[in-house]
């Protein structure tokens, strides 16, 4: 049974032509985690996706999960309802197509979105998932500095931002449109 589920995965993402060609490392590490026999998740990648997703949701919750003292069914919950939100932010999304820029207009759970379209579905370098307030970009073959890309193009519609080589993060009180224009600019 778990071969034909794996399988079902393996075909469902690589056989989608929207896939991007990264998409199947990305199913194969899915299918292929890193066991934790005795710990409190079943897999390495599985406690890193949850601690993630609670970061994400509840940021307060996250260092005591990390120390033992929030339930992990508790954590699966909260990483489930991320998790569907995200799926059904990316299926409701609109996007757009740049040199260089793949852009996902989305409602919410923008990190994740960004992180998940880069993994199984861009076809450009950089993916920029954002909502009406909110920004993150993902390099898809790190490069490239994100960080400063995204200050920059926050400081220009007087917003917030930074981040790393290989992601970015800002804040904004303008139209989505304005910020993706702005991000461009900075290319």
């Amino acid at each position: 049974m778990r071969r034909q589920v794996a399988s079902m995965v393996a075909f469902a993402v690589c056989g989608d032509e929207a896939t991007a060609p990264r998409g199947a490392e990305a199913v194969e590490r899915f299918l292929r985690p890193l066991v934790a026999p005795g710990g409190r998740f079943e897999t390495v990648e599985g406690y890193g996706n949850v601690l993630d997703a609670t970061a994400r949701e509840q940021p307060g919750r996250a260092v005591p999960l990390a120390l033992g003292a929030v339930d992990p069914d508790q954590a699966l919950d909260l990483w489930r309802t991320h998790g569907q939100r995200a799926h059904e932010a990316i299926r409701s999304a609109s996007t757009g197509r740049y040199d260089g820029l793949y852009v996902v207009r989305c409602d919410g759970a923008v990190g994740t979105v960004a992180r998940l379209v880069a993994a199984y579905r861009s076809p450009e370098p950089v993916v920029l998932a954002l909502d009406d307030d909110e920004a993150v970009a993902v390099s898809v073959d790190e490069t490239g500095p994100l960080g400063s890309q995204m200050e920059t193009a926050a400081s220009r519609v007087d917003g917030r931002g930074g981040g790393t080589e290989t992601t970015g993060r800002a804040r904004f009180d303008c139209d989505p449109t304005a910020f993706v224009a702005a991000f461009r600019e900075g290319q």
